[in-house]
C-alpha cells in the first residue's frame, strides 16, 4: 500500500467529528477493545518467540522478550497479532459482550468502522499504536472483558 492510499485509509478509520456522540463513543470503544487485545497478543507472541524463554536461559540479556521495548514489540509482532485476532474472530465476540454489558445498540457506522479496521493489518497496527494512551475511560470494561474472555 503506497503512502497516499495509506493516508486515505487512515482517514476512514478516524470517525468524523460530526458523527453522533454515541457512534463516536462506540467506535472509540471498539478501538479500545482492539488495542487492548492486540497488546495482549503482542505480549504473548513476544514471550512465545523468545529464544531465551524457549531454552529457559538464566541470563536476562538472552531474553529478547525482556530486552525489547513496547514499540519494538508492536513493530515486530503487531501485524501478526492483528491477523491472529481476526482469524480467531475475537473482536466481534468481545465487542458484542461489551455492548450487552453496557446496554448499547450497534450502529451501521460502527460496523463500517470495524470493516475498515480489518482491511489492512499494517495500517491498523499503526493506527492502534497511536491510540494506545487514549482509553483510560474504558479501563473498567476492558478489565471485565479480559476476565470474561478467559472464562468463555
Amino acid at each position: 500500500m503506497n503512502s497516499i492510499d495509506q493516508i486515505e485509509w487512515i482517514k476512514k478509520l478516524n470517525v468524523d467529528e460530526t458523527a453522533p456522540w454515541e457512534v463516536r463513543k462506540l467506535c472509540e470503544l471498539m478501538n479500545a477493545i482492539f488495542t487492548d487485545v492486540v497488546n495482549d497478543k503482542v505480549q504473548t507472541l513476544k514471550k512465545e518467540k523468545c529464544c531465551g524463554c524457549e531454552i529457559d536461559h538464566p541470563s536476562q540479556r538472552r531474553h529478547d522478550c525482556l530486552m525489547m521495548s513496547e514499540d519494538e514489540a508492536w513493530m515486530e509482532y503487531g501485524a501478526e497479532a492483528v491477523q491472529l485476532i481476526i482469524e480467531e474472530q475475537l473482536l466481534p465476540k468481545l465487542f458484542t459482550e461489551a455492548l450487552r454489558v453496557m446496554k448499547l445498540d450497534p450502529h451501521n457506522e460502527v460496523i463500517e468502522h470495524f470493516k475498515n479496521l480489518l482491511e489492512d493489518t499494517e495500517t491498523t497496527v499503526e493506527f492502534l499504536k497511536s491510540q494506545k494512551t487514549k482509553f483510560s475511560e474504558y479501563q473498567n470494561i476492558l478489565g471485565y472483558l479480559y476476565f470474561w474472555n478467559k472464562e468463555h
